[in-house]
């Protein structure tokens, strides 16, 4: 998991994205059964939150904390494989994503996940 620290939301936010998807890849279409281990919950752009996985750093009111995280448009259910080659090649895995949220929804995501970073 690159040392991300996993908490009880990222679980359930990847079962709900999994559900949502109806266990079956977003990419190739490749269905899995419920609790199948080769189904992934992909994000957009990376869900590395320094408020998300600790307790919130001096100077960063709750109010101003926005991020990608757990953002649902920022999510999709992808398959080992596709997982690996979206991440691979990001113009495909933006393309993807278009095609699936849309473009204004997907410009929406893209400001908010370039704004103000809580690094």
């Amino acid at each position: 998991m690159s040392g991300i620290k996993r908490t009880k939301a990222d679980a359930d936010f990847s079962l709900m994205i999994r559900e949502r998807a109806r266990w079956r890849c977003q990419r190739c279409g490749a269905v899995h059964v419920q609790g199948d281990r080769g189904l992934d919950c992909a994000h957009m752009y990376a869900r590395r939150c320094a408020v998300c996985t600790a307790k919130r750093p001096r100077g960063v009111p709750a109010k101003e904390h926005v991020c990608t995280r757990l953002d649902p448009d920022n999510a999709i259910a992808l398959c080992v494989g596709c997982h690996f080659e979206m991440d691979t090649h990001p113009d495909l895995k933006r393309d993807l994503w278009r095609s699936i949220i849309g473009d204004e929804r997907f410009e929406a995501l893209s400001a908010k996940a370039h704004g103000k970073r809580d690094r």
